[in-house]
């Protein structure tokens, strides 16, 4: 019986440490990945740089139309986003206003009976 037990313990412990060990790879794993991505990112970014440094004014005068015609264009979108939102949130509210509106009436009715 206290054998039985023991192996029970030892069988919970196991596995625990089995958890902690594919837990602290799970994160090991996240870490590394995170800064493959953050050592990628400022890959980019150097050959961006590198890219724009070796153009002469007007090339970079074109990439600065583009980036601000990118710009507005997301501007745009977002704003569009944005006006939607606020009608989902004023259709919310009126909903909340017309279940509350029936709430107090069913309220209303139960206490006059």
């Amino acid at each position: 019986m206290f054998q039985k037990l023991q192996e029970g313990a030892n069988k919970i412990k196991r596995e625990r440490l089995k958890k902690e060990v594919q837990k602290k790879q799970r994160e090991k794993d996240a870490k590394e990945r995170e800064e493959e991505r953050i050592r990628k990112e400022r890959a980019e970014i150097q050959a961006e740089k590198d890219r724009l440094m070796s153009l002469d004014e007007k090339a970079l005068m074109v990439e600065l139309i583009f980036a601000m015609r990118g710009l507005y264009s997301h501007i745009e979108q977002l704003e569009a986003e944005q006006e939607s939102l606020f009608q989902n949130i004023d259709s919310l509210e009126s909903d909340i206003s017309n279940i509350e509106s029936r709430l107090y009436d069913l309220e209303n009715d139960n206490s006059s009976d």
